[in-house]
């Protein structure tokens, strides 16, 4: 955490727009910056590489101003990269690399009297066998809340990446068992568990997925950012 105080700070001051890197910084040692003095050089890549083994991307989060971030390109690890690039600065990578779908960025926070409505909510409207078993009350505010029926899960979301005053959600539902509701449900179960901590609740969706943004937009949430993404390879 000391070797990045700096870039760290700055993250913080547009903390919504950063949460992923932020709880990376704090939690992922493996996570490096192109150049080492990129905050100082005006523009640069924070790296954040895939788990091994874990099918995700490995992502550069552009930084500063698009000129320096171009220059700093090749410093970048030689594996294949997605990039997430500001959008006035798309143009500077469109020619070198393949242009993926945009990244979209909501956030929400849980409506006043929302939480007694939603937990007085009854699952049999949407399956009369769904019961509800949550996974909360971690020490830095982190939750999962699963919806099972025959003992199989059939949808969950949980928390992926915290800070101070946000936290980054995941959601799955089982194909069967879409267009029940079942995800409005944990988007809205979701908010309520963020507002226990004082946090907002950030949800990215890629935007070629029209089911994931039509649910963002269902429940409430804002869209208050958009990457675009390159695939960069090394």
């Amino acid at each position: 955490m000391t070797r990045f105080a700096d870039l760290r700070l700055m993250l913080l001051e547009n903390e919504r727009c950063y949460v992923d890197e932020i709880h990376r910084l704090n939690a992922d040692p493996s996570v490096q910056l192109f150049p080492e003095d990129a905050v100082e050089a005006g523009g640069g890549w924070l790296y954040l590489p895939a788990e091994p083994g874990s099918g995700d991307w490995n992502i550069a989060r552009m930084l500063g101003q698009g000129g320096a971030a171009a220059k700093a390109l090749p410093q970048l690890p030689s594996a294949e990269t997605n990039l997430l690039v500001p959008q006035k600065f798309s143009a500077l990578f469109a020619d070198s690399c393949a242009r993926q779908s945009p990244l979209i960025f909501f956030e929400g926070c849980a409506a006043p009297g929302r939480s007694r409505q939603v937990a007085a909510s009854d699952l049999s409207g949407i399956w009369h066998e769904l019961k509800l078993q949550r996974r909360t009350g971690g020490a830095d505010g982190d939750f999962a809340l699963y919806l099972l029926a025959e003992g199989q899960i059939q949808g969950y979301i949980k928390s992926i990446h915290l800070t101070p005053q946000h936290v980054e959600v995941y959601i799955e539902v089982q194909p069967a068992m879409r267009q029940r509701g079942l995800g409005e449900y944990l988007l809205h179960l979701a908010l309520i568990e963020a507002s226990q901590t004082s946090r907002s609740l950030v949800y990215t969706v890629d935007a070629d997925n029209a089911a994931s943004l039509a649910l963002a937009r269902k429940v409430g949430l804002q869209q208050f950012l958009q990457l675009d993404r390159f695939l960069y390879n090394g």
